[in-house]
């Protein structure tokens, strides 16, 4: 499993579903915030907006153009909607594209692609990664024990402090006690250890 989630945008990449504008809300709040204002408000032309974005390169920053000619093609209210389409893209695919290629291409030799097809984003990133919704009963019953506490009273204890913890603490004692924060598909009775032996 996973210790963190894969970006949602990423997540559709690699199972061949098309991206949109709202993606971007995930990826970057504020650059989706400015956009979205972009959209929503007229007289644009104000702004001084051209088909232009800034990337990073190093510590220094530069103006690269959407589209042919960009940095004197002015974002108006007829074309703000290309100028939003172009950024987006930039951002999310094409300033990555031969990083991202590079990875699925790795990732579709160990697992084919039409394998993937069959998932979509969310149930993917739940394969991934497990949930980190703990069932307290699923994880006092798979719990192994020593011969000598099965019945011991001390058990019984410990499972009424299990139930009374805050969520955050049982995450804390699943992170102590399996090395993961988070349970697995199929729940405590597929945990594995490293070498992936069942727990």
């Amino acid at each position: 499993m996973l210790c963190f989630h894969l970006a949602p945008s990423l997540l559709k990449l690699m199972l061949g579903y098309p991206l949109s504008f709202a993606d971007v809300e995930d990826f970057d709040p504020e650059v989706y915030a400015n956009l979205r204002w972009l959209l929503d408000n007229e007289n644009v032309e104000s702004i001084g907006l051209f088909f232009t974005t800034t990337v990073k390169e190093g510590d220094r920053y530069r103006d690269i153009e959407l589209v042919p000619g960009g940095n004197a093609s002015a974002v108006t209210d007829s074309n703000k909607r290309e100028h939003i389409e172009r950024k987006w893209q930039h951002l999310l695919v094409e300033s990555v594209a031969p990083q991202l290629q590079a990875f699925l291409r790795g990732l579709y030799e160990v697992v084919p692609r039409e394998l993937l097809l069959l998932f979509d984003p969310e149930e993917f990133d739940f394969l991934l990664c497990g949930s980190d919704e703990i069932d307290v009963e699923d994880y006092l019953r798979n719990t192994k024990y020593s011969e000598d506490l099965h019945h011991h009273r001390l058990l019984i204890w410990f499972g009424e402090l299990v139930r009374e913890m805050p969520k955050q603490y049982r995450r804390r004692l699943l992170q102590f006690s399996t090395g993961s924060s988070r349970v697995p598909l199929g729940g405590f009775s597929a945990l594995t250890s490293y070498d992936g032996r069942l727990l």
